[in-house]
């Protein structure tokens, strides 16, 4: 941006002599770019408004070209403001929460079908905020992952889950075996130090690490760009287990998946999403479910709603379940009064 005192475009050749010589090279992408900027600036130097104002609209811009992709440039519409400072708020509101200690976790159960027990479960983050208003992660996450935020919410979400499971050893017999799973964002496992939170909640909450499963979205693991294989073998170290979230939605290779120590995968809720009596997508649904039990794989069923549904799961051989016919996600006292009625589906 230029200053106040002086709105007069630099002809393009003074703005390629103040850059790097290696951010020229051969390449002569640059100097169309450098063409660009200087036409830009030739239309800004009529403009009316001060460099501020030019300077706000210029990061508002900047602001939505990040939340839309990366490595790309928009043109400043007034819209922008509002979204910008919408995230703008919610950063900060995050960062009090991280200091407030205002994120909770609620746990959905993943059950044993057959039998009604239930086997493990998922631990899914909420935000009870000052005023008491309880926000789901839609209302923030992204924001949290544009931030890096992310790392420091997920490290609170790992040290609550772990303290969780410790606390739950009271129960006695009904709590022997029992898991729960935390997801990782694309932005944790880009982290140096995750494989070390990871380590620490659980060490601090001196658990068994073969309770807390690691969940992993699938289609992560299609970006070469992550050091993802390093972070995986680390968890693997850990001892905790592995669990290949969204599994038949992220085009992964049988070849590739047999490259991670995965013991679990979830068969992605949209294979049973609106699936009714649809034969061809329950031989689907049979066929993901065989193959991966035939590879050595637990696997759960993600997306139950309706019983006729479980009744079709049960007939096929399916093991594990989650969805809202068996529970929605319940605060931990009613994750512990479950685990002391034993629920039947």
């Amino acid at each position: 941006m230029l200053p106040r005192r002086s709105l007069a475009p630099p002809h393009q050749d003074d703005v390629r002599n103040r850059l790097p010589r290696e951010a020229l090279g051969k390449n002569q992408v640059q100097v169309a770019y450098l063409e660009r900027i200087s036409q830009l600036i030739d239309q800004l130097s009529g403009d009316d408004r001060d460099a501020n104002e030019l300077f706000r609209e210029a990061e508002a811009a900047l602001y939505e070209a990040k939340r839309t992709g990366r490595d790309r440039w928009l043109v400043f519409e007034p819209s922008m403001f509002d979204r910008a400072w919408h995230a703008f708020t919610i950063e900060n509101d995050l960062r009090r929460a991280l200091k407030e200690h205002e994120f909770r976790l609620h746990f959905q159960p993943i059950g044993a079908l057959a039998d009604g027990r239930i086997a493990g479960f998922e631990a899914l983050l909420r935000w009870r905020r000052a005023s008491g208003d309880l926000v789901l992660p839609d209302g923030f996450l992204e924001v949290a992952e544009d931030t890096g935020l992310i790392v420091p919410i997920g490290r609170e979400v790992l040290r609550l889950a772990c303290h969780q499971l410790g606390s739950w050893r009271s129960l006695g017999d009904v709590a022997d075996g029992l898991f729960v799973s935390v997801n990782l964002s694309a932005r944790q496992l880009a982290h140096p130090e995750i494989v070390a939170d990871v380590g620490a909640a659980i060490e601090s909450a001196s658990i068994n690490p073969a309770r807390l499963m690691i969940e992993i979205s699938e289609g992560l693991l299609s970006d070469r760009k992550r050091p993802i294989p390093t972070v995986i073998g680390g968890l693997h170290e850990l001892g905790v287990p592995l669990c290949l979230d969204s599994f038949g939605t992220g085009g992964l290779s049988l070849a590739e998946l047999y490259r991670y120590p995965f013991t679990t995968v979830k068969i992605d809720r949209s294979f049973l999403a609106g699936i009714g009596d649809d034969r061809q997508r329950w031989r689907m649904v049979d066929g993901l479910n065989a193959l991966a039990v035939h590879l050595g794989f637990d696997v759960i069923l993600e997306g139950i709603e309706e019983r006729d549904q479980l009744r079709r799961l049960l007939e096929l051989g399916c093991s594990l379940g989650q969805g809202r016919l068996l529970s929605g996600p319940v605060d931990n006292t009613g994750a512990e009064r479950m685990l002391l009625v034993h629920p039947v589906w």
